[in-house]
């Protein structure tokens, strides 16, 4: 293939840094790699979701990163203010005519939420723009969750199982 002209040692290379067959690699809109959420993307717990969960958070990220991108700013940049923002325009804005409703936002805040954790783990930003709060969970413990849940999000019904989810 002409366009991979002296990339004959693409999959070496790919092997050496961690990437996977499979695993999302992001492009910014100027055509460049970011180090930092390659490596979260193929190596941190992300890497171990299911590939449906993957592809959805991925677009998840591409989505926020895009609204950041709007706004001159890059992901390790975003404020909490931005987040509040984006769910605004996500979730209420008649700019945006692919509005979105609870369930959608809050798999979306999820991804999120775990991605800037692990950034802020291991010092890649210095806060996290995922408001987090202490709520009793079901077990009785407290556990952390964002704050900007949506509380108007509706569960499915399951009526019909897969049998990989009857086995579960």
């Amino acid at each position: 293939m002409p366009v991979l002209a002296g990339w004959e040692d693409l999959v070496v290379r790919e092997e050496r840094v961690g990437i996977h067959p499979g695993d999302p690699i992001l492009l910014s809109p100027d055509y460049r790699i970011d180090e930092v959420l390659s490596r979260y993307l193929c190596r941190s717990s992300f890497a171990r979701l299911a590939p449906e969960t993957k592809r959805n958070y991925t677009d998840d990220y591409c989505l926020f990163f895009d609204f950041l991108w709007g706004r001159g700013r890059w992901w390790s940049e975003a404020s909490a203010d931005d987040l509040w923002d984006f769910e605004d325009w996500r979730t209420r804005s008649l700019r945006n005519p692919s509005r979105v409703g609870g369930a959608r936002w809050n798999r979306g805040l999820a991804a999120l939420a775990r991605l800037y954790e692990w950034a802020v783990q291991r010092e890649f930003v210095q806060v996290n723009p995922v408001l987090m709060r202490s709520v009793v969970g079901w077990s009785g413990d407290l556990v952390l969750v964002p704050s900007g849940r949506a509380k108007n999000a509706r569960t499915s019904e399951v009526r019909w199982l897969t049998p990989r989810a009857f086995r579960r």
